[in-house]
């Protein structure tokens, strides 16, 4: 078996004769998405700052279509708070190798769920569970397959 990367996150995968379960001498063409998105939440300091957060607490995040501000806004949430944030999606609020709102906007459901990573001083770090893009019905592959994998174990 031979993994050859193409280009952004797309990847084949050529096999020889009926190697783990493939068809003799297929090639496939599989998309990668990263299993973790490391997402910011900003606008903490006009709700509650960052004092309800604490590391490996779940936050909802919400898509908000109807805001005027933001197309691609994602609400972030926390039970009995309601709405204490967004996802950063400008330049000026993503921090390090964070994805941006927009990055991630068409990789979730209309809802799912980031787990706090960092609580930093005027914003979070959570990371959106891999589940949530597998029930948004999205491909989720790998760029290796393991001795018992067959292809119906990568889609």
């Amino acid at each position: 078996m031979k993994v050859i990367f193409i280009g952004h996150k797309k990847w084949i995968i050529q096999t020889q004769q009926g190697m783990n379960g493939f068809p003799e001498n297929k090639t496939c063409v599989l998309e990668e998405i990263k299993m973790k998105y490391y997402v910011t939440l900003t606008g903490l300091n006009y709700r509650f700052g960052t004092q309800p957060f604490t590391v490996g607490q779940k936050v909802k995040l919400v898509k908000e279509p109807e805001n005027g501000f933001d197309r691609e806004a994602i609400r972030a949430e926390l039970p009995g708070l309601g709405k204490v944030g967004y996802v950063a999606n400008s330049t000026h609020t993503v921090l390090g190798d964070c994805y941006s709102g927009g990055r991630i906007y068409d990789k979730i459901g209309a809802a799912a769920t980031a787990k706090v990573k960092y609580v930093l001083a005027n914003a979070v770090v959570c990371s959106v569970k891999a589940a949530d893009m597998r029930q948004a019905g999205l491909p989720v592959s790998y760029t290796h397959l393991r001795a018992h994998e067959t292809l119906s174990d990568l889609v």
